[in-house]
C-alpha cells in the first residue's frame, strides 16, 4: 500500500515564487527596449604626454545586436540647434566596431592625433600599438575602435579638468542621444559604470568591476600606473536578482521542523 506523501506548503511556494521569476526576466529580457550606454572613460589624468589616447568604452545592456554602430557618434559638446540634419555628424563618428551584441562592450579611441609620450602626430596604427603597451591587451579579443572627425583626424579630445561625452545613434534626420556622461577632474583613473547601483562615475579601483593597473606609468611626468578596465563586461544583474528573490522567500517559508 503505496503512503499518503505530506504537502510541503514552503517548498511548493518557493518552487512556484522561482519559476514566476524566471519567467518574468525572461519576458522582460525579450521584450527590454534597447540599452547602449557611456560605461567607461579615460581622459588621461596626470599632466605631461600621456601613455595612450583618451579613450571610452560602450556597453550593449539591450537585447538586441547593434549591427551599424560604425554609424553612430560622439562629441563632447551638444548639437546646436541650428545645424541643418545631417550636417551634425561632424563630430566623431565611431570606427572600427561595425556591431555589438548584448552584453559586449568595445573601446574607441579618442584625439589619436594627438602626442603619445615622445611621439608627436602618431599615426593611427601607432595610437593603436600605444594603447595595447599601456593596456596589455594585445592577444586578448578585446573590441577596439577609434573615433573619426568629417576630415579624418581623431575625433574629440577629452579635458583632464572635466568633460562630457554625448553618444548619437545613427540617425541622419536629427541628434538622437543615446547616452550622455560627464566626469570631474581625472587623476589617473577612469571612470566607470558601476553595475551594482546602475550608476555611472565611479572612480576605477584596482580589482573591482574588472579594473587594473596598466603596465607602464600612465604618462611622462609619472611613474604611476593607470587605473581602468578596458573591455570589461559589466556583470548582470540577472543572478541578483534571483538570488534576492530567493532570500527573500526562504526567509518567508522557513524550513519546516
Amino acid at each position: 500500500m503505496r503512503s499518503k506523501q505530506t504537502r510541503n506548503p514552503a517548498r511548493e511556494n518557493l518552487s512556484l515564487t522561482l519559476a514566476i521569476s524566471v519567467l518574468l526576466l525572461t519576458l522582460g529580457s525579450a521584450h527590454a527596449p534597447a540599452r547602449v550606454i557611456i560605461s567607461e572613460i579615460w581622459p588621461g589624468g596626470l599632466p605631461g604626454e600621456e601613455a595612450s589616447s583618451d579613450w571610452i568604452e560602450i556597453t550593449n545592456l539591450g537585447p538586441q545586436t547593434i549591427t551599424n554602430l560604425d554609424q553612430w557618434h560622439i562629441r563632447d559638446v551638444p548639437v546646436p540647434p541650428t545645424v541643418p540634419d545631417g550636417l551634425w555628424l561632424s563630430g566623431g563618428q565611431l570606427t572600427g566596431v561595425p556591431t555589438l551584441a548584448p552584453g559586449e562592450s568595445a573601446v574607441f579611441l579618442m584625439s589619436w592625433d594627438d602626442v603619445i609620450l615622445d611621439n608627436l602626430n602618431p599615426t593611427l596604427e601607432e595610437a593603436i600599438a600605444a594603447f595595447h603597451t599601456l593596456w596589455g591587451t594585445a592577444n586578448s579579443d578585446l573590441k577596439l575602435g577609434y573615433t573619426l572627425d568629417i576630415n579624418g583626424g581623431g575625433g574629440p579630445g577629452l579635458s583632464r579638468d572635466g568633460d562630457t561625452v554625448i553618444l548619437y545613434d545613427a540617425s541622419l534626420t536629427g541628434a538622437n542621444i543615446v547616452d550622455t556622461q560627464s566626469f570631474p577632474v581625472s587623476n589617473r583613473a577612469s571612470y566607470i559604470y558601476n553595475p551594482a547601483a546602475d550608476t555611472f562615475g565611479d572612480l576605477a579601483v584596482p580589482g573591482r568591476f574588472g579594473a587594473y593597473n596598466s603596465l607602464t606609468a600612465s604618462s611622462t611626468d609619472s611613474d604611476l600606473p593607470a587605473i581602468a578596465s578596458p573591455g570589461a563586461i559589466p556583470e548582470p544583474a540577472t543572478a541578483g536578482v534571483l538570488a534576492l528573490l530567493l532570500a527573500l522567500t526562504v526567509r518567508r517559508h522557513p524550513k519546516e521542523a
